[in-house]
């Protein structure tokens, strides 16, 4: 479910990234479940300033669910000073 709703945002028809900022790429690649692309474009996006982590999508997207529990991207939230 999750996907077809998120995939509008991120996705033409033919599944292919909208955008090739990174944050739109680590999206993609987690859709993919693809944890370590996912984690280097997530730290892309924020080296970056894409708005896509600042807004703190991260906290609440579904699509990275399977990240929650890794330090790394424990670290990213941190650092990305979300609200609890």
């Amino acid at each position: 479910l999750a996907r077809v709703l998120l995939k509008p945002r991120y996705l033409s028809e033919d599944g292919k990234p909208l955008s090739e900022s990174s944050a739109a790429l680590a999206w993609y690649a987690a859709m993919s479940g693809n944890k370590e692309k996912t984690l280097g474009l997530l730290e892309k996006a924020y080296e970056e300033g894409d708005s896509f982590a600042v807004v703190g999508s991260l906290k609440s997207d579904p699509a990275f669910d399977f990240l929650r529990s890794d330090p790394r991207f424990q670290s990213l939230l941190r650092r990305l000073k979300l609200p609890e």
